[in-house]
């Protein structure tokens, strides 16, 4: 998304989210031979978290205490389910159904404010995964966003802690 804005987006009616980055790849990158089944989406869907881990250097394996300087948060990304695709016309002599996923992912790190109560130096973020069959982010892009479970996978910090 090099050299356009990027939107905010008000996700509830206290809190307006800012997107500070988005990484854009195809599902399948990297697929030589075989079909989309089950078993391999289930699998691609696993790597895509870790791949999100990696791009926003989240470290799941330690608590917030023992976070060191350089990690964002222990906390995992928020993939939001994605809806299957039919399939194209069968082909025989498959032993498993085949099943596809929409063709490009999305990673993003979004950013808010302090909600009201909070502090004025709490800001808090979130990585989000998302798949889609459009290249561009678009109204449908933002709709996927609106319904986030921000403050059960958003982590918070102050100004100083980091």
């Amino acid at each position: 998304m090099y050299g356009c804005d990027l939107p905010r987006l008000e996700i509830f009616p206290e809190r307006i989210v800012e997107i500070l980055s988005l990484h854009v790849c195809p599902t399948y990158s990297g697929l030589i031979e075989g079909y989309p089944d089950k078993t391999l989406n289930d699998l691609i869907l696993d790597h895509l978290v870790s791949e999100a881990c990696r791009i926003y250097c989240l470290d799941r394996t330690v608590d917030d205490e023992a976070c060191t300087k350089g990690k964002r948060s222990p906390q995992r990304p928020f993939l939001i389910e994605p809806m299957l695709l039919p399939s194209p016309a069968p082909i025989f002599n498959l032993r498993c159904q085949m099943e596809n996923l929409p063709g490009f992912t999305w990673f993003a790190l979004l950013q808010s404010g302090p909600k009201l109560g909070q502090p004025s130096d709490t800001t808090t973020e979130m990585v989000v995964v998302w798949l889609q069959n459009s290249i561009q982010f678009c109204p449908d892009t933002a709709a996927n966003l609106w319904n986030l479970p921000w403050d059960e996978w958003a982590w918070s910090y102050r100004a100083g802690d980091i």
